[in-house]
């Protein structure tokens, strides 16, 4: 009988870690579309255009 439970226990710890590992992986999903709504916001202050920061400016990228 306590084998029973210690295996209920591993199984109640197995299904919270798979439930946390697919709210990881979901959030992890949603980041681009995130990122993407911050980048749309954002003025740059090398050339002074929204939608990408003074790292990102096409003007400082060198090709």
């Amino acid at each position: 009988m306590h084998t029973i439970k210690e295996a209920n226990m591993v199984t109640a710890k197995m299904d919270l870690l798979m439930k946390r590992l697919d709210d990881y992986t979901k959030e992890k999903a949603a980041m681009p579309n995130t990122i993407q709504a911050m980048n749309s916001h954002m003025t740059c202050e090398v050339c002074g255009n929204t939608g990408h920061s003074g790292n990102n400016c096409p003007k400082t990228q060198v090709w």
